[in-house]
């Protein structure tokens, strides 16, 4: 059974709309679970009215002792936390982007980040005590400085660990990891092996090869409305442009896909960017309909 399946199979059983079959496996899958030692944390309940109602429920078991009640019940609610997560309070705090959206914010340890489009960031309860985070997308972290707590963020396969300092990070790409330092330092570790970052590196990750640069002007950055193309295959070019104006561009069958192309826009429109990049490789760019482009030979 899918999980979808159960998680409405357990829904309708505790509002007592389940037909006798499904009220049967219930009860048959709760009595199998008897004699499990189960550990349960409290936690409390987003809705008062949602425990009434399993309250409710429990007695509609055919069973012949507490002890069997109360392992039942403990299931129960083992399966509500597991299968019906959003009755519970989340122990996650996300911050996410949309498509042509940014937002800066202040993590608990006051560390700033600037998060650009398309990206999402989650760290847990705890973090105070463990200063580690989940990212994915690109951002500019500005990390509050505590000796006894290394920063740490995990993006696909890479870890990056700071004190505190400023940098770049933009993960946009699967093949593609690019981390870039304004101040202080920064180690990023991927596939067993790690590298140490100063002010002014920028490290580029593609294709399970390194390549560390340095950065000729800083001020120039997507905080200052500036898209940056360096280098990039087309098919990573046209991406980024996509997430940067919110729009859908369709690359054609007979296109090189890996052909490298460069570019440096300022508050630029998308159509100027896309006749641009027309002019300079010789690209066909059609607009099919609003908001949706093809690119071909």
């Amino acid at each position: 059974m899918k999980p979808e399946q159960f998680k409405k199979l357990i829904r309708n059983y505790l509002e007592g709309s389940c037909t006798d079959a499904q009220r049967r496996q219930v009860e048959a899958f709760l009595r199998e679970q008897q004699n499990a030692s189960i550990v349960i944390k409290q936690r409390p309940f987003a809705n008062a009215r949602i425990w009434m109602r399993i309250k409710k429920g429990l007695p509609q078991l055919k069973v012949r002792s507490n002890r069997v009640v109360i392992a039942s019940a403990m299931v129960a609610i083992l399966i509500l936390i597991f299968m019906l997560p959003h009755f519970l309070i989340k122990t996650n705090t996300n911050q996410i982007t949309e498509k042509g959206e940014k937002k800066v914010f202040i993590l608990p340890d006051g560390s700033e980040i600037h998060l650009n489009s398309a990206s999402q960031l989650s760290y847990t309860k705890d973090f105070k005590n463990k200063r580690r985070i989940q990212f994915n997308g690109q951002a500019f972290f500005s990390i509050a400085q505590d000796s006894l707590k290394p920063f740490t963020i995990e993006t696909g396969e890479a870890q990056i660990r700071v004190l505190g300092t400023s940098f770049d990070v933009n993960t946009y790409h699967n093949e593609r990891l690019v981390v870039e330092v304004t101040e202080g330092s920064v180690e990023v570790e991927r596939g067993g092996a790690s590298i140490v970052l100063e002010a002014q590196d920028r490290l580029v990750w593609e294709q399970s090869t390194w390549r560390c640069e340095r950065v000729v002007n800083t001020d120039e950055n997507w905080r200052q409305h500036w898209l940056i193309i360096k280098n990039q295959k087309l098919s990573s070019a046209i991406k980024q442009i996509e997430i940067w104006y919110n729009t859908r561009i369709e690359l054609g069958k007979n296109l090189d896909k890996d052909y490298r192309v460069s570019g440096k826009f300022k508050k630029a429109e998308l159509e100027e960017v896309l006749a641009s990049l027309s002019h300079i490789y010789n690209l066909n760019i059609k607009l099919i309909k609003p908001n949706h482009y093809v690119i071909e030979n």
